[in-house]
């Protein structure tokens, strides 16, 4: 049963997969953002990596392809190096991916550029460097009607 609350979890987290995203209707190309709706979902992806994906509340990096994850480090702006290592949760683990929500998403939406270390299951350290321009205004779409609402059939 625990199994089952596990796997539930980890498809909720998940976005959809890139092939969906083939005739998704563009409803803003802001900065480094493309704000995309699918029949029942909106999604906004950074410059055309799909690996990087803002949704009304959260936001995710992908490293299935790389493994997977065991930890990150996150910094804001022009923080100084030394940030904690975060160790993953659980439904980061299984699902491959860094997972910001909250005070985290909060801070990345008022953010210029995140910069990620981040240390894969085969122990390789990756970095990202994420120019944020145009996030604010791809997540007021997604919060918009034009996302909250349903897609209009036409």
């Amino acid at each position: 049963m625990k199994r089952v609350g596990t796997i539930a979890l980890c498809l909720s987290v998940i976005q959809p997969a890139a092939a969906d995203f083939g005739n998704a209707e563009v409803l803003l190309d802001a900065g480094n953002w493309k704000v995309l709706r699918t029949q029942d979902s909106c999604v906004a992806i950074w410059r055309n990596d799909h690996r990087i994906q803002l949704s009304l509340d959260k936001f995710h990096i992908d490293y299935k392809s790389r493994g997977g994850i065991i930890g990150y480090s996150l910094r804001f702006d022009d923080e100084l190096v030394g940030q904690a290592m975060r160790r993953t949760t659980l439904a980061e683990s299984n699902a491959a991916v860094v997972i910001l929500k909250a005070n985290d998403l909060w801070r990345l939406l008022k953010a210029n550029r995140l910069r990620t270390m981040t240390i894969t299951a085969l122990w390789a350290p990756i970095q990202e460097d994420i120019d944020l321009t145009g996030i604010a205004e791809a997540h007021a779409v997604l919060a918009s009607a034009k996302c909250t609402g349903s897609p209009s059939k036409g």
